[in-house]
């Protein structure tokens, strides 16, 4: 079996998911379930693959530059990561027919996502939620409108 991960965050920009992320991918190469990631590349703090999944059997990846854009700017994130959706379908496209299931790690662009996945790919989605806290964006005035959670 092969999984495809794919998220809109990278390893080389610190953040909450990317524990999670590593652990998960490492768990499923210990089982023996092969996994393609596509990620992005944005601040090079950390670098784009941990040690721990560098070099593995039945891993394979591919990294998308993005830029880094404010995050209270939320039109211009929002746009930024739909633009980053197709520059990852331009790279998942290519392996579609290896691929047994997709793993969507949650994002704020996530329906966009979903519908090139249905229409192109075909295959079924897990849809991880890893942001369990969705009103907190308001809560800390990333988010100014509250229609937006409500959406």
């Amino acid at each position: 079996m092969k999984v495809m991960y794919l998220t809109a965050e990278g390893f080389d920009t610190p953040n909450p998911n990317n524990q999670l992320a590593m652990t998960m991918i490492d768990d499923f190469l210990n089982a023996g379930i092969e996994v393609y990631m596509v990620a992005s590349h944005r601040k090079g703090i950390n670098p784009d693959i941990p040690k721990v999944l560098q070099n593995r059997k039945g891993f394979s990846y591919d990294i998308v530059d993005r830029p880094v854009v404010d995050k209270t700017n939320f039109i211009k994130r929002y746009l930024e990561e739909m633009t980053y959706a197709f520059k990852a379908m331009n790279q998942w496209k290519k392996h579609k027919k290896d691929v047994d299931i997709v793993l969507l790690q949650s994002s704020p662009t996530i329906l966009f996502s979903i519908t090139l996945l249905k229409l192109l790919l075909r295959k079924p989605i897990v849809y991880s939620v890893f942001d369990v806290f969705p009103g907190s964006a308001y809560d800390i005035g990333v988010i100014k409108i509250k229609l937006f959670i409500k959406f």
